[in-house]
């Protein structure tokens, strides 16, 4: 009897090793490498305005749950023909189509709708508004441009510029390199588990679970920000400094294309109504002659995302925004385009 029992137990624990190591090695080689990768994509820029860029002629390389193909110039459309008038578009992750594929991006989806044009995606994941004007003027002001195209999202207010360092990480201005620190799980069970720190920065197993519960409380976070963004929608944290300095950043762009080249500034929605900011933006653009299309007027501040992220839209988002930009291309007398 108690060999037999002996022999079970072995068993019930040689079951749960095999699950735990074999799960542990299949996820380590495959999606959860507990160790941080750096996306691959970049390259520094000697002009600290850029800082980095897009490294060019990429073909398909994975990044961020998408693949990213570039052109000679590090821009992620393609190649320019010189034959074709050209739509410049400027922005952050959400131009260049942070965990999306190329052919899900918002100057794809343009593209597809505007074919007489070349639609060139300048857009740069993690870029503040300064780097945006700065790699319009050094990379893309001598092609032309026949209209402009500005996204900007609520989160680019006071955005620093941030530097890549020598394996391909970004980092805010001022960090200095350190130990990783572990940030293990420490809400409901999974807190209970004793050695949960070393698992956090050794294992893949638990790099995977945690992700999946973080995913969930992420959600969850989302929603309750946008109810309570609705509930107080004239709490405001952004600043009249941060609208200045935006009100700059358009001047600048002003002066490198002139008066005659149209240019539309898209405000992207985000969990924060931002009545008052909005208001104010609208107003700072129209006075330097940009048409402005707020798209919370059309999305709230709901706009589905990626179901792994709580900022960045999903393909149906990205192509709801393409037509609701694609109709002001057409119909808008100011920055209206001819297919």
């Amino acid at each position: 009897m108690l060999r037999n029992i002996v022999i079970n137990t072995a068993l019930v624990l040689a079951s749960i090793l095999v699950f735990f190591g074999g799960g542990e090695l299949l996820l380590r080689f495959t999606v959860a490498n507990p160790n941080p990768v750096p996306p691959g994509i970049y390259r520094s820029n000697p002009d600290p305005a850029i800082s980095y860029e897009l490294k060019p002629n990429l073909r398909k390389f994975p990044a961020f749950r998408g693949t990213v193909t570039t052109d000679e110039r590090g821009f992620r459309s393609p190649p320019i023909d010189p034959k074709k008038p050209t739509i410049a578009m400027l922005g952050d992750s959400i131009t260049f189509g942070f965990g999306v594929n190329d052919d899900q991006t918002l100057a794809s989806r343009l593209a597809a709708s505007f074919p007489t044009f070349n639609v060139v995606n300048t857009g740069v994941a993690g870029y503040a508004l300064a780097q945006e004007v700065r790699t319009f003027r050094e990379k893309f002001l001598p092609l032309r441009p026949s209209l402009l195209i500005l996204t900007f999202h609520p989160q680019d207010f006071g955005r620093t510029i941030s530097w890549l360092d020598s394996e391909g990480f970004l980092h805010p201005p001022g960090w200095t390199p350190g130990e990783r620190h572990c940030d293990p799980i420490t809400q409901g069970i999974l807190n209970e588990i004793p050695g949960k720190c070393w698992l956090d920065l050794h294992s893949a197993f638990y790099t995977a679970v945690k992700k999946f519960v973080n995913r969930r409380i992420l959600k969850e976070a989302q929603r309750e920000d946008a109810a309570n963004s609705l509930a107080s929608v004239y709490d405001d944290t952004v600043t009249d400094a941060q609208l200045s300095d935006v009100a700059s950043r358009l001047q600048a762009l002003d002066a490198l294309v002139g008066g005659s080249v149209p240019r539309l500034f898209v405000l992207w929605p985000d969990r924060n109504v931002h009545i008052i900011a909005r208001q104010k933006l609208r107003d700072i653009a129209r006075a330097r002659g940009w048409t402005f299309l707020d798209l919370y007027e059309f999305f709230g501040n709901r706009m589905e995302t990626l179901p792994w992220d709580s900022v960045h839209p999903s393909p149906e988002s990205i192509m709801e925004a393409a037509t609701i930009i694609g109709d002001t291309l057409k119909h808008d007398t100011n920055v209206g385009v001819k297919r």
